[in-house]
């Protein structure tokens, strides 16, 4: 009964363990798709800055309040570049952890697994030997019920 026990609370844990690597997964998958929304981000700011340097390079000639716009514009962009490249950082820094994470959440299932694999095998031996025993008892059971030898075919 104990075995059975034992099987039912591994079979349990390994149950837990797997929705735990599950969760793990979804969570790098997630931060997988915020790094790479944040550099979708960082490019498109990145590109947006190098047209607007181009359009300040060609515009030297005109108003006085139209560089100062454009002067205003880039500084604006520049600050969204920085925060765009601190939150690919960040996100980037979550996909690590999230691949430890994960990485431990794998090893914890595996190794529930190889215990509920040993108990398994240690039951199916277990369950052989009891058979062979049987039908040892079986064996020497009959051989004792005859006439003390074996059955007329073993005689020389």
């Amino acid at each position: 009964m104990t075995d059975k026990n034992d099987g039912a609370r591994l079979d349990k844990v390994l149950e837990v363990r797997r929705w735990k690597e599950q969760s793990e997964i979804q969570a790098l998958v997630d931060a997988q798709e915020a790094v790479t929304e944040a550099e979708e981000t960082l490019a498109r700011l990145r590109a947006e800055w190098s047209t607007l340097r181009r359009g300040m390079n060609e515009a030297s000639a005109a108003v006085v309040g139209q560089l100062q716009a454009l002067t205003l514009m880039m500084e604006q962009l520049e600050r969204g570049i920085e925060l765009a490249d601190r939150a690919r950082n960040a996100a980037a820094h979550r996909v690590s952890r999230q691949t430890d994470s994960y990485l431990e959440a794998h090893a914890e299932r595996r190794a529930v697994e190889k215990a509920r694999d040993r108990r398994e095998t240690r039951a199916q031996l277990a369950r052989k030997e009891r058979e062979q025993k049987r039908d040892d008892e079986i064996a020497m059971e009959r051989y004792w019920r005859g006439d003390g030898t074996m059955n007329s075919g073993d005689r020389g």
